[in-house]
């Protein structure tokens, strides 16, 4: 299998589906009667690893041998030209320049005109952030993380998560990458989470952005969305206790029976090292 080959493919049919997320490509020529149009022309020259445009982007990976290099070279210049068109849209370009300064009063009034949300948070809450122990930070915008969730053996020691996580609070948390909806290249929010039970990884940040001057929406699966190019603001870190292991609760770990004795030596190892090196941490029980 062609990686490079599949990271295009996948690109394609993530951004062309991306086109319809923008509350104002309709008034731009490309809303869904134009967009169903478009893909119906695609079909027939891409079908083979696109099947079902634009209603997702799966990939039929046994199928390459049929693909015409030349038309999917066709197919990336032209999705591209349209991206770069809604790009130009003045709202979109407002929204970016005050994305780019960190001006949140303005991503406040004019993010809901780019993107669709539930809602936006009105009153402060404590929201949740947690980050994996994986060896390198991966994955690409509309890219799904080639190995999100690692297993044990390939995580990072426990002293060098405790320093990613001590840089994260002093430097401030950087945009998420990888497959998400109310996201572009320009334009990618912190996500957060109203669960402590729903955060990756053994350690989390406990933080209340609003309560901070930051905009704050509710996305899909009650994601709560801040646009920033880098959210500093206090962050309280916490560690997972044993009981999250125990009861199957670590969200991010893989192959939970496999791995269990493991990642609970090293939950214990993390646990340790906190203790020994004088971090402040809260103990936190899954409810």
């Amino acid at each position: 299998m062609d990686k490079d080959l599949t990271v295009r493919l996948r690109k394609l049919g993530l951004r062309f589906c991306s086109i319809g997320d923008y509350l104002f490509s309709g008034r731009m020529g490309y809303g869904s009667r134009e967009r169903e149009r478009l893909a119906e022309r695609m079909k027939p020259e891409l079908s083979f690893v696109l099947p079902n445009v634009p209603s997702d982007a799966e990939i039929d990976f046994g199928r390459f041998d049929y693909l015409d290099n030349s038309k999917l070279q066709e197919w990336e210049q032209r999705v591209e030209a349209i991206t770069r068109e809604i790009w130009e849209d003045e709202t979109y370009q407002k929204v970016l320049q005050a994305y780019n300064a960190n001006d949140q009063e303005v991503i406040s009034q004019l993010m809901p005109l780019i993107f669709d949300f539930y809602d936006k948070l009105k009153r402060p809450r404590v929201l949740y952030h947690g980050v994996t122990p994986r060896r390198t930070s991966i994955g690409d915008f509309l890219l799904d993380f080639d190995d999100e969730k690692p297993p044990v053996e390939e995580y990072i020691t426990p002293d060098e998560y405790i320093d990613r996580m001590l840089r994260i609070q002093d430097e401030g948390l950087i945009p998420s990458l990888g497959e998400h909806q109310n996201t572009d290249e320009n334009l990618r929010p912190v996500f957060t989470v109203v669960k402590h039970e729903d955060t990756y990884g053994l350690l989390f940040f406990e933080l209340n952005p609003l309560e901070q001057g930051y905009a704050v929406f509710v996305g899909t699966d009650n994601e709560h969305l801040i646009y920033a190019p880098k959210l500093k603001v206090p962050m309280r870190l916490c560690l997972k206790s044993m009981w999250y292991v125990e009861t199957d609760r670590i969200d991010g770990a893989v192959n939970i029976n496999d791995d269990r004795q493991q990642l609970m030596d090293y939950r214990n190892n993390l646990e340790n090292r906190l203790r020994e090196r004088g971090v402040s941490f809260t103990l936190v029980e899954p409810r």
